[in-house]
C-alpha cells in the first residue's frame, strides 16, 4: 500500500517537472531575447569608439543645439546625432542601447514571421556574417550602428502593426494608448536616417489604404503613424542641411540626374556592396528557395510547377555568377544578373504562397522595402557599406516569410546548420571583442599611466592594436587628433609604437602594471 502511494506520487512529480520543463521550452524566445541583449552588450562594452563616436562624443547637447548644429547644418538626424553625443560618454549606456537594439530587432521579426524561432534565427545569423567593411560600419562604428540599425526598429513595428490589426483581426481596434504611442515613437524614428524616414512615411499611406480597400475603415494607429512620420520629415528635410544638397553646394552629398551614369553607378558600387561582395547573404537567399520549393511542387498545377523549376534556375545560375570571383565587369550584364537574381528570387517566394494568405502581402511589403530603402541612393552620394544593412534585412524577411512549412526532416537539418554557424558567428565576435577591445582598452591605459607618470617632455609610448580593417577609420592614439581631444592627450607627442605581438607576450610575462613601469 505504501509503495503504491510512493509510485503514484512519484509519478505525480514527473508529470509535473516535465510540465514545466515544456513550459520552459515554450518560452525559449525570451532565453534568446535575454541571450542576445547580454552578448551584444558585453561585445559594444569592449568595443572602442572610433571615428565620428569620437568627435560626437566631445561635444556637449548644448553645444549641439546652440552652434548651428540643430539647425541642420550638417543633417536632420537630430535624434540619431543626440543620442551619439550623451552615449559617447557613457560605455554603460552605449553597450545597453546596443545590446536593446538589437534584441528588439530580432524579436520583432520572430513576431512578424509568425513566432517562427527558426526563421528568425536564419535571417539574424546571416545578418551577423557581413563583409568586412560593411562589418566594420555596422558593429564596430556606433554612429553607423544608431543611423541605420536602430532606425529600422519604426518600419519593422509598423509592419507587424499591420499584420496585427489588418492582416490577421480584422475587427480589432487600436486602443487609444497605442494610437499616442505610436505618433509619439513614428516621431522620433524619424530622426536617424533619411532612408527609413521615407520609408516609414510610405508604409503609413500603404497600410491606410490597405486598411481601406481590405477592411472598409481605417485603423486609428496607422493614422497617428502616418501624422508623426510626415511631421517628423517635415522638420528632417526642411531643417536647411539640404538645401546646400540640393542647389550643389555641399561638399559631402551631391545628387547625379544623369541616366547613363546612374545605372554605372549602381552597376559598379550598389550592386557589388549590396549582394556581390555579401556570398553568404546570395547563399542564404538560394538555400531560402530551395527548401520553399521542396515539398511544395506535388500541390502546385503543370503550368506553375514549371515556371517555379525555371525560376529556381535561373535564380541558382545567377546567384552563383554573382559569387563567382570572375564575374563580369560589363554594365549591362551586371545589371541583368543582379536583376535576374533578385526578381527570380522575389518570384519564387511569391508563386509558392497563396495570393490570398498574409504571408503574401507581408512577403511583398518586406520587398518593396527593401527597394525604397536602397533607391535613394541611384540619386544621391557618398553611398557607403552601413546604406546596405537596411535593404539586406528586408529582402532576407521577404525571402523567409512563409517558410513555416518545414517537414520534421528539414527543421532538424536547417537547426543543425543554423546552430554550427550561430557558433562561428559567435565566436567571431568573441576573438573580435577579445583582441581589439583589449588591444585598444590596454593602449588607451598605457598612454594615461604614462602622463601620470611625468611623461609629458618624453617620447610617448602606443601599443599596436590588431585587426584594424574590422574597425572603421581607428587610428591610434599617437597619429589620431579625435582620440587625443577626446582623452585629452597632448596633440603633438612623438611616438614609439609597440607591436601587438610583442606587448602582449611581455604582458602576459609580468603583468600589465609591471610591463608599464618597465616602458618608463
Amino acid at each position: 500500500m505504501i509503495r503504491r502511494k510512493f509510485d503514484r506520487n512519484k509519478k505525480s512529480i514527473n508529470v509535473k517537472t516535465a510540465n514545466i520543463f515544456n513550459k520552459i521550452l515554450d518560452k525559449k524566445i525570451y532565453f534568446i531575447l535575454v541571450a542576445i541583449f547580454a552578448f551584444f552588450s558585453w561585445y559594444s562594452w569592449i568595443m572602442p569608439l572610433v571615428a565620428d563616436d569620437l568627435a560626437w562624443g566631445q561635444m556637449t547637447i548644448h553645444q549641439y543645439v546652440t552652434h548651428g548644429q540643430f539647425a541642420g547644418i550638417n543633417d536632420g538626424r537630430f535624434v540619431a546625432n543626440a543620442l551619439m553625443i550623451v552615449l559617447a560618454k557613457s560605455n554603460i549606456g552605449l553597450a545597453l542601447y546596443f545590446g536593446l537594439t538589437l534584441m528588439i530587432i530580432f524579436y520583432l521579426m520572430y513576431r512578424i514571421l509568425s513566432r517562427n524561432t527558426t526563421s528568425a534565427i536564419w535571417i539574424f545569423i546571416t545578418l551577423l556574417i557581413l563583409p568586412r567593411i560593411e562589418f566594420a560600419q555596422i558593429y564596430n562604428y556606433n554612429s553607423g550602428f544608431i543611423n541605420y540599425v536602430s532606425s529600422l526598429i519604426m518600419p519593422l513595428t509598423i509592419i507587424l502593426m499591420a499584420k496585427k490589426y489588418i492582416l490577421e483581426e480584422k475587427n480589432k481596434r487600436s486602443t487609444s494608448l497605442l494610437v499616442v504611442g505610436m505618433f509619439c515613437l513614428t516621431f522620433v524614428f524619424q530622426f536617424f536616417s533619411e532612408p527609413t524616414t521615407i520609408l516609414n512615411i510610405a508604409l503609413s499611406i500603404t497600410f491606410i489604404i490597405f486598411a481601406i480597400v481590405k477592411n472598409r475603415r481605417v485603423q486609428g494607429v496607422f493614422l497617428s503613424t502616418f501624422f508623426g512620420s510626415v511631421l517628423g520629415a517635415i522638420m528632417m528635410f526642411f531643417s536647411g542641411a539640404y538645401g546646400g544638397v540640393a542647389n550643389g553646394n555641399d561638399g559631402y552629398r551631391k545628387i547625379n540626374i544623369d541616366l547613363i551614369q546612374i545605372l554605372k553607378f549602381i552597376s559598379s558600387d550598389i550592386i557589388p556592396v549590396t549582394l556581390r561582395n555579401n556570398k553568404v547573404l546570395i547563399i542564404s537567399i538560394i538555400i531560402i528557395s530551395l527548401v520553399a520549393i521542396i515539398g511544395h511542387l506535388d500541390d502546385r498545377g503543370g503550368h506553375q510547377k514549371t515556371l517555379l523549376i525555371i525560376l529556381l534556375l535561373l535564380h541558382v545560375t545567377s546567384g552563383l555568377v554573382l559569387v563567382s570571383p570572375a564575374f563580369i565587369n560589363n554594365v549591362a550584364l551586371n545589371l541583368l544578373i543582379s536583376f535576374l537574381f533578385i526578381i527570380s528570387g522575389c518570384l519564387i517566394t511569391l508563386i509558392r504562397i497563396d495570393f490570398k494568405s498574409n504571408d503574401w502581402w507581408l512577403s511583398l511589403c518586406c520587398y518593396l522595402s527593401a527597394l525604397l530603402l536602397i533607391s535613394p541612393f541611384f540619386l544621391i552620394s557618398p553611398f557607403g557599406e552601413r546604406n546596405v544593412f537596411g535593404p539586406q534585412l528586408f529582402l532576407l524577411l521577404g525571402s523567409i516569410v512563409g517558410m513555416v512549412s518545414f517537414k520534421r526532416w528539414q527543421v532538424y537539418v536547417v537547426n543543425i546548420f543554423l546552430f554550427g554557424t550561430l557558433i562561428y558567428a559567435l565566436a567571431f565576435f568573441v576573438k573580435l571583442g577579445n583582441s581589439i577591445g583589449y588591444a585598444s582598452n590596454t593602449s588607451i591605459e598605457f598612454v594615461q599611466f604614462q602622463l601620470d607618470h611625468k611623461q609629458k617632455s618624453k617620447e610617448l609610448i602606443y601599443l599596436e592594436v590588431p585587426n584594424r580593417n574590422y574597425l572603421w577609420h581607428y587610428g591610434d592614439p599617437g597619429q589620431d587628433e579625435w582620440v587625443k581631444i577626446f582623452y585629452k592627450f597632448p596633440r603633438t607627442s612623438p611616438k614609439k609604437v609597440i607591436p601587438y605581438a610583442t606587448w602582449t607576450k611581455e604582458i602576459r610575462a609580468v603583468g600589465t602594471k609591471e610591463f608599464f613601469r618597465n616602458q618608463l
